[in-house]
């Protein structure tokens, strides 16, 4: 059985990795820049069309569907990570096609 290797706050750091990738090609954000604590509008200066184009980027990176609602939620980076170690939890759970 394969051991998932998580960071300090328990996120999967596969899952840290993609996000911070993401936001380093989409955005042109550089690595020191994404911590867990920053905040995507304040910190990171991203407005709500940009959170859109983070959204589609996520959920092709990973292959799942991210609801909408809990997006309006997120301020921080930690919060993006852990909605979408949310999501691909659910799924490995469900199986693979249960990509909502």
């Amino acid at each position: 059985m394969e051991t998932q290797q998580t960071t300090a706050a328990g996120l999967p750091e596969d899952v840290v990795a993609q996000v911070n990738a993401v936001m380093m090609e989409g955005f042109a954000l550089k690595a020191d820049q994404l911590l867990p604590t920053a905040h995507l509008y304040e910190d990171l200066k991203l407005d709500s069309l940009d959170a859109i184009d983070m959204m589609v980027h996520i959920e092709d990176r990973f292959k799942i569907k991210l609801d909408g609602d809990k997006l309006m939620e997120v301020r921080t980076l930690a919060d993006i990570y852990q909605l979408a170690a949310d999501v691909l939890s659910k799924k490995s759970f469900e199986g693979p096609s249960a990509v909502h």
